[in-house]
């Protein structure tokens, strides 16, 4: 299996392997370090690692375009959720299971 890693700027990274699209941190709009238009990524699971808006960027503009399931922190998938996407909370040292893959989240 090739495993591909895309840094798209400040926190944003895509990885793909097996056909399956991930998006990390997905600030794409207004990230003066990123070359690349939301609309050209189309993940099946978006993580994100905490609330500000660096990091929470074009996620739901992404996944209800795409019907991406957005992982993330419990406070956040709780907002999310009320904005029409599918939000999978977590807490730390918790693991979520995804298509593709999991993510165990840590304190950083």
């Amino acid at each position: 299996m090739t495993v591909t890693l895309t840094w798209y700027g400040h926190a944003t990274f895509g990885l793909e392997a097996d056909s399956k699209q991930v998006v990390i941190d997905p600030f794409f709009t207004g990230n003066p370090a990123c070359n690349t238009d939301a609309s050209a990524v189309n993940p099946s699971t978006i993580l994100i690692t905490h609330a500000h808006n660096d990091h929470v960027g074009d996620a739901v503009d992404i996944a209800k375009r795409t019907g991406a399931k957005i992982i993330t922190v419990n406070e956040l998938a709780n907002f999310l959720g009320t904005k029409d996407v599918e939000a999978v909370a977590a807490n730390h040292g918790g693991t979520v299971q995804f298509d593709g893959g999991s993510v165990k989240f840590t304190q950083a």
